[in-house]
């Protein structure tokens, strides 16, 4: 905390820390609002292969500016040489953990798919895969109720994941199986792969949340 970032961005708190990075909540200090920042690990920062896909990743995802997207606005690296990503800051909880209640009403899940679907509507039509849709990727702004939004996160980051290391590279870290379409089961490479991927785990999702439960279980 207080920790200041290309004097751009004061970092206020962790927000969450995964196999690829760490994301901060931070405030753009001439703007003076709220950001996440994604942070790559140091490990992943030394891999010039995988910074090239970072790179290419998330200037992508700068080009999708749809209000159920959470919308990637710059790219940089720290002054460690750290590569991150700034977004919008989403307060809100994560489908998975909304989840956690139970099954959605038949509204309620229908919106949120909807917003979803029109969201990978926009990125497919810019030729723009996700890879990943799953109840963890799904931010819902603005709380329970008819102003809730779905937005979707992380555009990108399952083919990043592709090219880290060989441990990654096992089916078992490459697809989220409750949701992963059975192309990417038959190890299809993911630039290889198109928009009925998503929609095939959007399918998962909405009826995790008419159900209560993911379409395959044990």
């Amino acid at each position: 905390p207080g920790t200041v970032i290309r004097g751009k961005y004061r970092i206020e708190r962790q927000l969450g820390r995964g196999g690829m990075g760490t994301v901060y909540l931070a405030e753009h200090i001439l703007l003076g609002r709220q950001r996440a920042l994604k942070f790559i690990s140091s490990d992943l920062s030394q891999d010039a292969t995988f910074l090239r896909r970072f790179r290419r990743e998330a200037q992508a995802a700068t080009q999708l500016q749809h209000p159920n997207v959470v919308q990637v606005v710059d790219l940089d690296q720290g002054e460690d040489g750290s590569p991150y990503m700034a977004m919008e800051y989403v307060e809100g909880p994560d489908l998975r953990h909304a989840l956690a209640a139970g099954a959605f009403p038949v509204e309620r899940a229908l919106a949120i798919a909807r917003g979803i679907a029109q969201g990978l509507g926009e990125a497919h039509a810019k030729g723009i895969i996700h890879r990943d849709v799953k109840p963890e990727n799904i931010l819902l702004a603005g709380g329970n109720g008819a102003l809730e939004t779905p937005k979707l996160l992380d555009f990108g980051i399952a083919a990043m994941k592709e090219s880290t290391t060989a441990a990654s590279r096992t089916h078992g870290l490459m697809l989220t199986p409750q949701y992963a379409s059975p192309e990417q089961w038959k190890g299809m490479a993911s630039e290889l792969l198109d928009g009925r991927a998503d929609l095939y785990a959007l399918g998962g999702v909405l009826n995790e949340m008419l159900t209560g439960q993911t379409s395959f279980h044990s």
